[in-house]
């Protein structure tokens, strides 16, 4: 009976999802004006509609001057409206062509997938069957239908069209693609292909999204689940084949370009010759990075060395990149932050960690599922191996001091992952060797200073190697990593040249004058010129966000000079996604 009452509940409340929530941030927006004319700040959240309503209605004489949409042709595959950065950034992006005279076009999924990234149980075509959630049928679809809503209520905007990937289904479709997925088992997965196009690679990064795991379970429901992923790969490959034959654009921008939502059609317009452009957002504060080609995760490994070698290490970018690192600690200028009161004293972490006067190595993983998506095998198959195979190794040098760093990310209310490190290394090692450490993930203990302590630092794709260089420390790196191969740490292209590596370690010499140029380059490179201002929005306490400009005005040319390069890079397929603060130019 409480079951009953229960889903009950669920479907009153799915069934007057729309009008609710129109009613709640209707008033909501009444009261932020209410506030305004009192001159006080907004207090209360709104939708993005709300928000456009306000911004549209003070632009009246920037749309009577919009001039006429023509090239190119720019399809914005948001397709969601689940993330609140990935709508604003669409939004004021596809706006701001539109006022340069572009022609934006957006698509949306319009519950049109049996599963993506958000949500495994998608349209609930085909029927999850015992999979299934549980709840009745509107509760069910509230998922699909409330990302439905969301997107339009931020994408309904002047002169911006839109398609949606309902419109490209053909009768059968999903059966078809859902009988093809069924013959592909779980070891098979990242080989299938689709069309000539990697589908089975696409949809195994949703499923380390959507299971939050490096390393997949090997039950029924992960099979399941994996199937589901595949079947909208090949969906999304089959309807984007037909967007683009019917709609044609030039440009295709995407964020991330990872999962089942972007990453098909990437590699759709990649083969039909559109030109890819990929954002997404970074560690800072209102910036934004962006790619040509492919996601920037991948653009970042594959950039050649010469887009930032050859950077001059002003006066004043050296202040920049110094001053940077050394607020790391600080909460204010990233939208991450893990070092927050960090224990930074030696004597107190040696005693916080029980270590002696032993040399150190400190040893820094990443969350799991994250590790695997984006830093595929390179010397060992993944990062699970090259933990235990270090831990093991270490077992044998009883003179040195193996401390592992588990990554902050996975304490308590931070990152999501159901593939926490420290379970699996106690399920490997019930009794660690005695000179090994680990650094719980919530341990105030502080990276920076641990690493500079060491004597050397190993990482297989944490962005800290970088810093930890900065700081005078050398580092190995063991996965595809952004800092590999850019000359400041040491790169082994085996598992015997890294074992090597090993074996004369306490013998590694510091990080030479050059190396260290190098690396505060790369630093600046990577924090201050790929990561663009983009002053557009704000994140709120509860994850909301709010559009932080006035008018349409805000987002013409000139206005913005982030804004400039992504619209330029866009609008001419070539330039480069890269700005540079003038004051630092010396």
């Amino acid at each position: 009976m409480a079951k009953l009452s229960e889903n009950l509940l669920g479907e009153v409340k799915a069934l007057t999802f729309p009008a609710r929530r129109r009613a709640r941030f209707r008033l909501h927006a009444l009261a932020n004006d209410a506030l305004g004319v009192a001159g006080r700040p907004p207090r209360y959240v709104e939708t993005f509609a709300e928000q456009w309503r306000r911004i549209i209605g003070r632009s009246a004489d920037v749309l009577r001057a919009m001039p006429e949409a023509e090239a190119p042709r720019v399809l914005f595959g948001t397709m969601f409206g689940g993330a609140y950065t990935t709508r604003a950034i669409d939004a004021v992006l596809a706006m701001s062509l539109r006022l340069r005279g572009a022609t934006p076009i957006i698509l949306d999924c319009s519950e049109g997938l049996p599963a993506c990234e958000w949500n495994v149980y998608g349209n609930l075509e085909p029927d999850p069957g015992p999979f299934g959630s549980g709840r009745m049928r509107h509760a069910d679809e509230l998922a699909c239908r409330a990302c439905t809503l969301k997107l339009r209520e931020s994408h309904t905007l002047p002169g911006i069209d839109h398609v949606s990937l309902r419109d490209f289904a053909v009768p059968g479709d999903v059966a078809r693609a859902t009988e093809l997925a069924e013959t592909v088992s779980l070891r098979d997965l990242r080989d299938f292909v689709h069309h000539d196009l990697p589908a089975g690679d696409q949809a195994f990064a949703s499923l380390l999204k959507g299971t939050l795991r490096g390393v997949p379970l090997e039950d029924e429901r992960t099979l399941w689940m994996a199937r589901r992923y595949l079947t909208s790969a090949i969906l999304m490959i089959e309807r984007g084949e037909r967007l683009f034959e019917r709609v044609r654009p030039d440009r295709f921008v995407a964020a991330d370009g990872v999962y089942v939502t972007a990453a098909p059609l990437c590699a759709l317009a990649r083969k039909s010759g559109i030109h890819v452009v990929v954002h997404g957002t970074p560690y800072r504060k209102q910036t934004i990075w962006v790619s040509h080609h492919e996601s920037y995760h991948r653009a970042l490994i594959n950039e050649r060395n010469t887009r930032w070698e050859d950077l001059e290490m002003t006066p004043e970018r050296v202040r920049v990149a110094d001053e940077y690192l050394a607020s790391k600690h600080l909460k204010a200028r990233d939208y991450t932050s893990f070092h927050v009161d960090a224990i930074k004293d030696e004597t107190a972490i040696r005693t916080e960690l029980g270590l002696d006067e032993r040399p150190i190595v400190s040893l820094y993983t990443n969350i799991l599922w994250d590790a695997q998506l984006y830093y595929r095998l390179n010397v060992f198959s993944n990062m699970l191996e090259w933990l235990f195979a270090t831990i093991e190794h270490f077992e044998k040098r009883p003179g040195l001091q193996l401390v592992i760093r588990l990554h902050p990310g996975e304490a308590p209310g931070a990152w999501p992952t159901n593939q926490p490190i420290l379970p699996e290394i106690e399920r490997r090692f019930p009794t660690l060797p005695s000179n090994v450490t680990v650094v719980r993930p919530e341990s105030k203990v502080s990276s920076y200073v641990l690493g500079a302590m060491s004597r050397a630092a190993l990482v297989y794709g944490a962005r800290v190697g970088v810093e930890l260089v900065m700081l005078g420390t050398p580092v190995i790196v063991a996965g595809e990593a952004f800092m590999r191969g850019k000359g400041f740490t040491h790169d082994p292209s085996s598992a015997d040249e890294y074992y090597a590596m090993l074996e004369r370690i306490e013998n590694t010499e510091r990080p030479s004058p050059a190396a260290l140029e190098r690396a505060r380059k790369w630093y600046y490179y990577y924090f201050f010129r790929l990561m663009m201002p983009f002053p557009f929005y704000d994140l709120e306490r509860d994850g909301a966000a709010r559009l932080s400009f006035g008018s349409l005005a805000d987002l013409m040319p000139g206005r913005s000079p982030g804004l400039d390069v992504v619209c330029r890079g866009i609008t001419d397929a070539e330039s480069a996604f890269e700005w540079d603060d003038p004051s630092a130019e010396g």
